[in-house]
């Protein structure tokens, strides 16, 4: 009771998170849930109201309820959020012979064709053109052009589902697209694709692709050598389209493979540097309204600059959940920020749960609070370039070890080079930023 009093919203993602991972791999209590949520919600309404009567002697049944509850929620908003449920997905549709979709993503090169997701909003049959719905991986070819964000197509012929794994233990490429409410792709040539239509006036995603874009030129422009401008297009702008498989490996095994990747210490950086520009100090802000109004907007900008992936996304949440403490007088528990920032985050998308960036994100900065602390205090250097050193070894130390177990399942490796490499990588990652 203690320990759930103190951090509350540890215990309400903990539960959300478990029915979002019933929803997925228990799909058969389907029938069940609605039902469990009713009698959950019923009974936690008669104990809400009852509260000043029998809160005392049932408060434990309250809590069960309560979770319960949050369980349910969990499992609702991941099937709210599945789209091959829809009636209109292309999944329950006649196949036809085109169908209309818009660009949601940014196109990856990858040799003679562009990878990209569209989103279905018509297809085409004998009757003619009806509303539809779905994604789509397209591989389009380079011949016909890069298409935008938010630019409308017709492409002709249908888009095949994607096929299981073939061999037992393989990487199973079907689940990690229907994670992503991806469930058909498609290769398409030159002559079976048109755009249809200009783009929106105005399209946030649309400008920060052209901002990125520009800032991808401006690199070029100053960076002759491929290799350096790869890593430093990943570093700053979390491109890796460009990164050899030998580079990727290399930053992999030295256990640095978080400083290609934009993350949480990116964000963390900028969070810092936007301080100090402001003239404030962490933990001693004294004009809170004008840290909220520089620095979330900024923080937010980042992120869409850099793709929106789920370590920034977590980082970026924290930040700004911070900030708003700030400005209301409201300083938070560190514990419940990083519960409050998943909670967010999954309501949003509860898909975000099956995404290793997530999953890896949020257990290294569990660690890292849990335990850092403890590592630190073991030993405690008495000039200030040791006390450093030892900070970001033990700050290394407890993330790794705290992943440690997901790198294993997901990866198949331990990086035993971490403790050195971070003493280069993390101040060098700090210049660059």
């Amino acid at each position: 009771m203690f320990f759930w009093s103190g951090f509350p919203f540890i215990r309400v993602v903990l539960f959300f998170a478990a029915g979002i991972v019933l929803a997925v791999y228990m799909p058969e209590w389907r029938p069940l849930m609605p039902w469990a949520g009713f009698l959950a919600g019923v009974a936690w309404i008669v104990l809400l109201v009852r509260r000043s009567q029998w809160f005392m002697r049932y408060n434990f049944f309250y809590g069960i309820i309560a979770s319960l509850l949050w369980l349910c929620l969990g499992w609702f908003f991941l099937t709210a959020a599945t789209e091959s449920h829809h009636p209109q997905h292309i999944l329950h549709v006649q196949p036809g012979d085109a169908y209309a979709a818009r660009v949601i993503s940014s196109p990856l090169s990858k040799g003679r064709f562009y990878q990209l997701k569209v989103e279905v909003e018509a297809v085409h049959d004998t009757t003619g053109w009806r509303t539809a719905s779905g994604k789509v991986l397209l591989y389009l070819d380079t011949a016909a052009g890069q298409p935008h964000i938010t630019d409308r197509l017709v492409v002709s012929g249908w888009p095949q589902p994607v096929t299981p794994p073939r061999n037992p233990y393989e990487f199973d490429y079907r689940q990690f697209l229907a994670f992503n409410n991806i469930w058909h792709r498609q290769f398409v040539r030159a002559n079976q694709v048109r755009r249809v239509a200009a783009p929106p006036a105005f399209s946030l995603a649309r400008l920060a692709f052209r901002m990125r874009a520009a800032l991808q030129a401006q690199l070029q422009q100053y960076i002759k050598d491929d290799q350096a401008l790869a890593v430093i297009q990943a570093l700053l702008l979390g491109n890796k389209n460009d990164l050899d498989a030998t580079t990727s490996e290399a930053y992999a095994r030295a256990g640095a493979m978080h400083v290609l990747a934009v993350s949480g210490l990116h964000v963390g950086i900028i969070y810092l540097i936007l301080l100090l520009l402001l003239g404030q100090r962490p933990g001693k802000v004294t004009r809170p309204v004008l840290v909220g109004a520089v620095v979330i907007p900024a923080l937010w900008l980042y992120a869409l600059l850099t793709g929106l992936s789920p370590s920034v996304l977590r980082a970026v949440t924290m930040f700004s959940l911070l900030a708003l403490g700030y400005m209301f007088n409201r300083p938070a528990n560190t514990f419940n920020l990083l519960a409050i920032s998943a909670f967010i985050l999954l309501v949003v998308n509860p898909y975000l749960l099956m995404s290793v960036g997530f999953q890896l994100s949020y257990l290294a900065v569990a660690g890292i609070l849990l335990f850092y602390p403890y590592l630190e205090n073991l030993w405690k250097p008495a000039t200030r370039p040791l006390r450093l050193i030892w900070q970001i070894t033990a700050l290394s130390i407890t993330a790794q070890l705290a992943t440690a177990s997901l790198s294993a399942l997901y990866f198949h490796r331990f990086p035993v080079y971490f403790p050195v490499s971070n003493l280069l990588v993390i101040p060098a990652a700090t210049l660059v930023v």
